[in-house]
């Protein structure tokens, strides 16, 4: 399900270098396949969150205090994907993925409210 998103059987280039980069486990960096600006998975899925998050009218503050159940101005990847499952379903497993390792400045499972807000 990772690698094929559509559940067609086949995974596409595009499917294929887009979990590679969610789990960051891409060695090398590649082309567009279509040749226009090419950008970068994480950036994708972010674009994606700010989207939806612009259609209900969140910020990005009320977004995490959203994610922050407990009140220790940190939040885990579950707490985020709490969130988003809410949001909107068309969230893909590697696109939350790949929005913790871009929040997650300092890599320790956690993001900060003021990494968040920066």
């Amino acid at each position: 399900m990772i690698l094929d998103e559509d559940m067609e059987g086949n995974i596409t280039r595009e499917e294929y270098y887009s979990a590679l980069e969610a789990y960051c486990v891409s060695g090398e960096k590649h082309k567009s396949l279509d040749g226009s600006i090419y950008h970068p998975f994480e950036h994708k899925a972010l674009f994606k969150l700010i989207v939806e998050l612009r259609k209900k009218n969140i910020s990005f503050a009320e977004m995490f205090n959203a994610c922050d159940v407990n009140d220790d101005t940190r939040v885990n990847i579950l707490e985020i994907n709490r969130f988003i499952e809410g949001l909107s379903p068309d969230f893909k497993q590697k696109e939350l993925h790949a929005l913790m390792n871009y929040l997650d400045i300092d890599k320790n499972g956690l993001v900060d409210k003021d990494e968040f807000l920066r």
